[in-house]
């Protein structure tokens, strides 16, 4: 079962697709620096590298990595609020996966730091 919008990756291509993804489905654009400290933890890299590939509920989470079910709780609850994971509920379960625009402000950065330090060579 896959909740993403149809047809995204097209609209990816675009850097202000952020923006408008955001202010169309309200919700608040990634922040960099949330971005980076949710990524800092190699145990919220490893959930968001899973909730790439596919949704899963937290007891999948934690059937696949062993992990305390309130430490996959608290780790899924930074995730989502630094804008790199998505939760939804269907019926009585809820499920998560990673947001579309997740990358695209980190992308950006990392973009514009590269022609800087290109300009420095």
């Amino acid at each position: 079962m896959n909740h993403m919008p149809p047809n995204l990756s097209a609209q990816l291509s675009t850097p202000y697709f952020v923006l408008s993804y955001a202010a169309q489905n309200k919700i608040r654009p990634p922040n960099l620096n949330e971005l980076l400290h949710a990524l800092g933890n190699h145990h919220r890299r490893i959930l968001f590298e899973l909730l790439c590939y596919r949704e899963a509920q937290v007891v999948d989470l934690v059937r696949i990595t062993g992990a305390p079910y309130q430490a996959i709780r608290k780790q899924l609850t930074v995730l989502e609020t630094s804008g790199l994971i998505i939760s939804f509920k269907d019926r009585n379960c809820r499920f998560f996966h990673a947001a579309p625009h997740a990358l695209i402000m980190l992308q950006i950065w990392t973009q514009a730091m590269a022609r800087v330090i290109d300009k420095l060579n």
